[in-house]
């Protein structure tokens, strides 16, 4: 088994999942530095989407994200 990364979601309903996927298969990462470059880049375009008003204000949540280290 490897170790590898995944970026997780808060959400209400289900509290943290994955909702990351490529082509239907859950997105892993195999570092955590993988991981964190990706969730900073869509952290950086979710800000650009609120600065320019194509998404309201709280869609920037940076503590809705994290990080988990996962077996596969």
């Amino acid at each position: 088994m490897m170790t590898h990364y995944i970026v997780e979601t808060y959400t209400i309903l289900d509290g943290w999942i994955n909702c990351w996927s490529v082509d239907d298969e859950t997105e892993t990462f195999p570092s955590y530095l993988d991981a964190a470059e990706a969730l900073q880049d869509h952290l950086d375009d979710i800000s650009e989407a609120v600065e320019v008003g194509l998404l309201p204000e709280a869609s920037y949540d940076p503590l809705a994200y994290r990080i988990t280290e996962v077996t596969v």
